[in-house]
């Protein structure tokens, strides 16, 4: 994606607008879609204008924080999840001012693992090495040619993956093996005219099932047909609004017809799902904050129990008969 310079007038012709606010000794970055603001980036800056300290928000949440030295190196980052601190990675640079390892800490401060890495002749990553704390190791290698990556290798001790590249780094091709034997290859295939993804041909080599995913020009997945020795196995179909999310799903199985529903709030959140199996409502979802929601389930069109849910673990039941709640169960030391 590239960047020019417009004037305030013109900002309602593209799909994304990159605001930047600078001061003395700071800088803050706004990436809008359409009006919505969905990122937002804090800087503090030395006063060589090299970058400090920088914060990242998704949104209102923040993602991640990073910690910069005077020469542009980053030598600290923050993760966030939804928010929440999550974990630390520390790097580490040799004499000749290069990374050589990074070191990955859970949010107690625990050691994940370690990664050390390996640079060719022209200063591109050749090999990267993570060592978890068990001791288990990965391996991801990178294949150039002409100064592009044409072919990256991660490999563990039961898993290969092989991933090819075209021309304009766009990926082509996967290979995966599993216990030294070939199980499952990917292709993709782009719009020769915009260069968007257009297919992919999922085969998983183990279980003789093929997976054709078809996109749109905003590469949103619009349909995808599951087979088996060249027989239907399913096909789903999706649906967007103009904000590009998921507003319904419809899937043709040997269970029927089965649809789901998804309804957004006035900030873009999910706020409601319902599912459909053969024409029946059978489970709605309603979001009420950070992963607190509950569920209602119906049979034969009825609602028979509401199941509430806070911080992903369920708390109480309701059973419903004609409408009324009939008993309640609290769960505890849950």
């Amino acid at each position: 994606m590239k960047i020019k310079l417009i004037t305030q007038e013109d900002v309602h012709l593209y799909e994304y607008v990159l605001e930047v606010e600078t001061g003395k000794e700071i800088e803050i970055r706004k990436l809008y879609e359409g009006e919505g603001l969905i990122k937002r980036w804090e800087l503090s800056l030395y006063n060589n204008r090299n970058v400090r300290e920088e914060k990242e928000f998704n949104k209102d949440n923040l993602s991640s924080l990073r910690y910069f030295d005077r020469r542009g190196r980053i030598v600290e980052e923050h993760l966030y999840s939804e928010g929440l601190f999550s974990k630390k990675i520390l790097y580490f640079y040799n004499e000749n001012q290069r990374l050589y390892q990074t070191k990955t800490f859970d949010d107690k401060g625990t050691l994940l693992y370690s990664e050390n890495y390996e640079f060719n002749s022209q200063g591109m990553i050749r090999r990267v090495k993570r060592t978890w704390s068990d001791g288990q190791t990965q391996v991801s290698s990178f294949i150039y040619g002409k100064g592009r990556l044409i072919e990256e290798v991660y490999s563990s001790e039961t898993e290969m993956t092989i991933s090819r590249f075209d021309d304009t780094g766009r990926l082509k091709e996967m290979e995966i093996w599993k216990d030294n034997k070939p199980a499952g290859n990917i292709t993709y295939f782009y719009n020769s005219e915009r260069g968007y993804l257009e297919v992919k041909i999922d085969k998983n080599l183990i279980e003789g099932i093929e997976t054709d995913s078809r996109y749109n020009e905003k590469e949103y997945l619009i349909t995808e047909t599951v087979t088996k020795a060249e027989t239907k196995i399913s096909e789903s179909t999706y649906v967007y609004d103009d904000e590009g999310r998921k507003v319904k799903m419809k899937k043709v199985s040997d269970r029927g017809l089965e649809e789901w529903t998804f309804y957004y709030d006035s900030e873009g959140d999910l706020n409601r799902e319902e599912y459909y199996n053969r024409g029946l409502l059978e489970r709605r979802v309603f979001y009420t904050g950070d992963n607190s929601y509950y569920e209602e389930l119906f049979r034969e069109g009825k609602l028979l129990i509401r199941v509430y849910y806070e911080d992903e673990t369920k708390v109480k039941e309701e059973f419903i008969n004609n409408g009324e709640v009939i008993k309640v169960k609290v769960l505890e030391n849950q």
